[in-house]
């Protein structure tokens, strides 16, 4: 598939919120089906399965959602159905939240966010209890979804605003309960991190730097960095770029010296050899060759 058109990750901060009837929307099961060649996400979306079973690429990963199934995915991945065989039958029941922003609402606490993470798409297979829970608040949006069509007065945007909100509270806790018994406190500085890495990953390649602007000693943005994701400042910085070069190697047909240029190296010599380090040996055009045409 040409996608030559492709232009990344679109800002982490770009909002659509101008207009709110626009910036939530729901898709039942039957309108889920894709085209099967891959498509750049332009939204924030979370899928909750409730019956049937389907396969889903997202950037270079198979993520299998069945029955208890909570995937979120966000703007920039690449996204792909593959065609239904004989071990996937397709959704029978299942309910996709696509929304704008990174968050219909702001929080009086700062908690873990669980669309702060741009590096992947995010899967829970739930319990019962919790399959049961989160299928009432995914029914609830889509219903109120519904009814905004009618809504003369605004009040279904504002209760699809809050019950998003809601379950993204929700989703935060469930993720956290997976790591821990409470919901732990996120850095504020880790997360000033990912909105700037986000934004300038293509421009700006230093730790020193990003601490700058932030305001902070490259230590301190380390050590934050660290206590958050495992990695430090550079290790998140050039895992970043090398997805975004991986995105545009499969996803494009653009020659390699305009992708190195497009993510801030001023030679392409640079770029494949941070490539080659970052890809586990690959360099750009062998990557590309081995890659493109999978999806």
């Amino acid at each position: 598939m040409d996608m030559t058109g492709f232009e990344g990750a679109p800002s982490y901060k770009s909002r659509a919120e101008s207009e709110p009837q626009q910036a939530i929307t729901v898709v039942r099961e039957n309108q889920l089906m894709a085209p099967h060649g891959p498509h750049p996400i332009n939204a924030h979306r979370l899928l909750f399965v409730r019956t049937g079973q389907q396969t889903i690429q997202v950037d270079f990963e198979e993520y299998v959602c069945g029955p208890g199934s909570l995937l979120y995915t966000r703007p920039g991945q690449i996204q792909r159905f593959p065609a239904v065989g004989n071990s996937d039958a397709g959704w029978q029941d299942a309910i996709q939240i696509c929304f704008t922003g990174s968050s219909p609402t702001r929080f009086a606490i700062r908690v873990p966010n669980v669309i702060d993470d741009a590096f992947g798409a995010r899967l829970w297979h739930l319990t019962d209890l919790e399959s049961e829970k989160f299928g009432r608040s995914f029914t609830e949006i889509a219903e109120e979804h519904e009814r905004a069509v009618t809504d003369q007065v605004g009040v279904a945007i504002e209760l699809l605003r809050l019950l998003l909100a809601t379950l993204l509270l929700r989703i935060t806790r469930l993720a956290s309960d997976k790591q821990s018994a409470t919901v732990v406190l996120a850095s504020p500085i880790y997360h000033q991190f990912r909105r700037e890495l986000e934004e300038l990953f293509a421009s700006i390649h230093t730790t020193n730097e990003y601490a700058h602007r932030l305001g902070y000693s490259p230590r301190t943005l380390n050590r934050a960095c660290l206590t958050e994701s495992g990695h430090t400042a550079k290790e998140l910085i050039d895992t970043r770029i090398a997805l975004e070069a991986k995105r545009l190697l499969i996803y494009t047909h653009l020659p390699v010296a305009t992708i190195a240029r497009r993510l801030g190296f001023s030679e392409a010599s640079n770029f494949g050899k941070h490539f080659t380090r970052m890809s586990g040996g690959s360099p750009p055009a062998e990557f590309r060759r081995l890659h493109q045409g999978l999806w």
